[in-house]
């Protein structure tokens, strides 16, 4: 934009240049220095200006986090490689689903097979330890399913060591990773169940457990920290913690199961 500031500048410049008198060259310098320094504050303005915007704008936020702490959602696409691919899975998945549905009756039936040749002492130990053995394990099955797997899916399905590579889950990788990893923490919720049953059987004691509690919490973590590949120590917690009190539990039913025995043997 030309103003009239540029154009007396002008003028006075050309009055100069074409042998114009002294007054009108200093006219000219002065106007030209007036417009200097009008620019300089406009460009000084707009910098100050600037920089409030940029000292006023939000922080950045975290990557993978909402502002004020909510937990973005995400997205995994699964494919699929084989023709019958879905098929097997939906059976197998079916099959899976079905045993552990119906295994109460399927062990009431096994217990029916063989309780003819217990004694009724034995028989009141099977049906504790195949009791709850089935509850602690559905319960493993429930925590991994609700807790523990949507935390590593969420970890192993946006990792990236590069962001330019995309990840391809396929669905035959996430239903496996899904059954082993239920299946695993079903079996590590067996700990009081089977303390329980070694106690019984003279090979394990309340004293033995305290012992090696500090080598038990190592073992512990490292179990922890396999079944949930994460780096978040609170993924890390949220397994290992149930792990510690099983453990912590299994030392009090063991101390118990010896007293009870010192108790019927006096």
């Amino acid at each position: 934009m030309v103003t009239g500031t540029h154009t007396q500048s002008l003028l006075g410049t050309f009055r100069c240049a074409a042998g114009g008198n002294r007054e009108d060259c200093r006219r000219s310098r002065r106007v030209r220095h007036r417009g200097v320094l009008f620019q300089g504050r406009i460009v000084r303005h707009r910098t100050c200006t600037e920089r409030r915007r940029i000292r006023y704008l939000p922080a950045a936020r975290p990557h993978g986090g909402r502002a004020g702490g909510a937990v973005e959602p995400f997205s995994v696409r699964l494919i699929n490689t084989g023709l019958a691919q879905q098929f097997i899975i939906h059976m197998k998945t079916a099959l899976c689903a079905g045993v552990l549905c119906a295994s109460p009756y399927i062990l009431y039936q096994l217990f029916r097979f063989v309780s003819p040749a217990l004694y009724d002492n034995e028989r009141r130990y099977v049906v504790r330890m195949v009791g709850g053995g089935y509850a602690m394990f559905s319960l493993g099955v429930l925590v991994s399913d609700f807790l523990i797997f949507p935390l590593t899916f969420r970890f192993l399905g946006t990792y990236q060591v590069n962001g330019d590579v995309d990840n391809l889950i396929t669905f035959d990788s996430y239903i496996s990773t899904l059954v082993m990893m239920c299946l695993a923490m079903g079996v590590i919720f067996e700990i009081s169940i089977l303390s329980w049953l070694f106690a019984k059987l003279g090979f394990l004691s309340a004293d033995f457990m305290r012992k090696y509690r500090k080598h038990a919490i190592v073992i512990i973590l490292v179990v922890a920290a396999i079944i949930t590949p994460t780096s978040n120590v609170f993924t890390l917690s949220l397994v290992a913690l149930p792990m510690w009190v099983l453990y912590e539990m299994s030392i009090w039913i063991v101390k118990n199961s010896k007293m009870n025995e010192d108790t019927v043997a006096t």
